[in-house]
């Protein structure tokens, strides 16, 4: 059977390329050709340092590998008998290689030069007692212009988009945002295009300032350097709504701190392994609503292809397989917004 390359991690804290059997897909699924593949700046990094609860993560065992990697895209190269909802030539997120690396991980794959991706709508219409993939409904066809690195890095804009959508965003409305990573620069740029004013981030370090204000902020603060402006503001009730996007105590005091005592925090960072003080968590203002990226697709793909949303503008590096170790030693260093790897 051909092997292809796939990014591993066998130990904690490291990765490497590994050779493993090329998917064969099933009859609801349909082969991709993996064309690129971000590295999770959150996800990824917690497999490689074990960081997980249970099998996935510190509890896997030592020495057994995790395939790393889910947002991929690539085209349709082949379908199975019963996979109607993808053709060859399509242009699909998140291939995988879940249920085809025996001893792997069972979710991830997509930093492989192969993976498949299921059809779900035919699997529930045929009423198919096939176990499905927790990515099954995020498969999705990209539009003709778009390209397979900006449909990598689109996974990370739709949940940020939709995180904002579920928020309610209104035009006029204050926006406080705590964080200064990638996500944080996506939920500035895109609060703007919905209109919220003003929009204030807090950070910790001063030179974040310009590429916030280039993403559309409106206020920039550092600590508890509070302007005029925004202490006004405070005084009078609070922001009202502010998404912790750090995921830390301190990122969310922050936000209770300025939300008022009517406000909401929307916690973007709420994926497993993430535990906030149990007295900060509980607080009724706090509010948690995972974002269906799904849902985000057509409406983030019509934003790329009308130029309002440039996902270039996100990527620091465009890396080989092959280099890897540094790629991910970038990300842990603060050193990378956005890392793709292309296959």
């Amino acid at each position: 059977m051909k092997n292809m390359k796939t990014i591993i991690s066998s130990n904690p804290g490291q990765v490497c390329l590994g050779n493993i059997p090329v998917p064969k897909p099933g009859k609801y699924e349909a082969l991709v050709k993996i064309e690129a593949c971000a590295i999770c700046n959150h996800t990824d990094m917690m497999f490689v340092n074990r960081e997980f609860g249970g099998p996935e993560g510190g509890g896997h065992p030592e020495g057994v590998p995790i395939n790393l990697g889910h947002e991929s895209c690539g085209v349709v190269i082949e379908v199975g008998e019963k996979c109607r909802s993808f053709k060859v030539g399509d242009r699909v997120l998140r291939a995988h290689t879940w249920g085809h690396y025996p001893g792997g991980i069972g979710s991830e794959g997509g930093m492989s030069e192969y993976g498949v991706v299921q059809d779900y709508a035919a699997i529930q219409e045929d009423g198919a007692d096939i176990p499905l993939n927790y990515q099954a409904t995020k498969h999705q066809i990209l539009p003709q212009g778009i390209d397979s690195v900006q449909g990598a890095v689109m996974i990370t804009l739709k949940e940020t988009w939709q995180t904002l959508r579920n928020f309610d965003i209104k035009p006029g409305e204050p926006l406080g945002i705590v964080g200064t990573g990638p996500v944080a620069v996506c939920f500035a740029k895109f609060a703007k295009l919905m209109g919220a004013s003003p929009i204030v981030v807090f950070g910790r370090r001063k030179d974040h300032e310009k590429k916030f204000k280039d993403a559309g902020a409106d206020l920039y603060v550092v600590g508890d350097d509070f302007p005029n402006e925004l202490q006004k503001i405070i005084t009078d009730g609070g922001l009202g709504k502010v998404i912790e996007a750090v995921g830390s105590d301190s990122a969310l005091k922050m936000c209770l701190d300025v939300a008022g005592e009517k406000g909401t925090v929307q916690l973007y960072g709420a994926a497993p392994g993430l535990k906030w003080e149990d007295s900060l968590r509980s607080d009724p203002r706090v509010w948690v609503k995972w974002p269906d990226e799904e849902d985000a697709n057509e409406e983030m793909a019509k934003l790329i292809l009308e130029g309002e949303v440039n996902p270039y503008e996100y990527i620091s590096h465009v890396l080989q397989p092959e280099d890897c170790q540094y790629g991910f030693d970038l990300v842990k260093k603060h050193n990378a917004t956005k890392v793709v790897f292309l296959f």
